[in-house]
């Protein structure tokens, strides 16, 4: 995978969350917050997954470190915001940095299976198809949401 390529997809992946969050933004509270009907996880759990899944990835990939953040990091509505947005610049920034050799770094996460070693480009597609797919978690819920108001 060249670096180009990667930048198309996030730029989609951060498009994509941007009309993600002009739905997400329009919720109260409780709708933020609340459980569906079938106890399944609120829009919050499931975008404080989306932004953990990402600054997991990015602080493995580009300073060695593993941050596992939850609900508690990220108690409110603005801090998940803000964190997000933050992500989106520090992921550009880690693209922007990265030469053929770096994408083609093998890399062994101390949170996968120890024999799951991948590329760096294969990692950074794991952002893009976890984004991908919770997306479509939180739109469904937003459905959800919306039918029955």
């Amino acid at each position: 995978m060249d670096k180009q390529s990667l930048i198309h997809l996030f730029d989609y992946h951060y498009w994509a969350n941007e009309r993600l969050w002009q739905s997400i933004a329009a919720l109260s509270e409780e709708q933020y917050t609340g459980a569906d009907g079938d106890g399944g996880p609120s829009v919050r759990a499931l975008c404080v997954r989306m932004v953990a899944t990402e600054n997991l990835w990015i602080n493995y990939l580009w300073h060695g470190g593993v941050e596992f953040l939850d609900e508690t990091h990220l108690p409110t509505r603005a801090l998940l915001r803000e964190e997000w947005k933050a992500l989106e610049e520090e992921i550009r920034d880690f693209l922007d940095e990265l030469s053929p050799a770096d994408l083609n770094r093998r890399v062994t996460p101390p949170f996968l299976k120890p024999e799951a070693s991948l590329k760096v480009w294969e990692a950074l597609l794991q952002v893009i198809n976890h984004g991908t797919e919770t997306r479509a978690q939180v739109r469904l819920r937003l459905d959800q949401v919306f039918k029955t108001n």
